[in-house]
């Protein structure tokens, strides 16, 4: 997704980084600046746990694929082992389900017009989904591999972001 940072440090690209980590984290900086804080209830404790299995799942993909890529044999191959063989683009569903945790923790100390700061996960989706990672990788992998039917088979048994059990 940040490909285009190499060589081109414009403040176009730091100034749309930014303001994605600022609206992503919009629900965690307005719960935290309300005078009570963050409220310790059954949303915090869900939204940690969501928050939780969401890093743990963007920690091992990234940890897999990394691993993947270090072996010269798998340089111009995609990996459909570990968490990759139940969703094409497993660090993405981590990312997407983490910043879905923050906000679900914050839920409870929101009041009135803050509950607007709640479009944080559903921006973070539609910009990982639609705008840069997911559909950026899909069309580069059709592109690379799309005439091998390994990949097409790949594609086809494989869910794009949501895991297959």
């Amino acid at each position: 997704r940040h490909s285009r940072l190499q060589g081109d440090w414009s403040s176009d690209v730091c100034s749309s980084d930014l303001m994605w980590v600022s609206i992503c984290s919009l629900c965690a900086l307005t719960a935290i600046s309300n005078e009570s804080g963050v409220n310790e209830n059954i949303y915090f404790y869900l939204g940690l746990i969501i928050y939780l299995i969401g890093i743990t799942i963007e920690i091992i993909a990234d940890k897999q694929k990394t691993r993947f890529r270090s072996l010269e044999k798998n340089k111009d191959t995609f990996i459909t082992s570990g968490l990759w063989s139940k969703s094409r683009h497993p660090n993405y569903l981590g990312e997407i389900l983490l910043w879905f945790g923050i906000s679900v923790m914050s839920i409870s100390s929101l009041s009135g017009f803050q509950y607007i700061t709640l479009i944080s996960p559903v921006f973070s989706y539609i910009l990982i989904v639609y705008v840069s990672g997911v559909r950026i990788l899909e069309e580069s992998g059709r592109e690379k591999w799309g005439h091998l039917d390994s990949y097409k088979e790949y594609v086809k048994n494989t869910p794009v972001l949501f895991f297959k059990l």
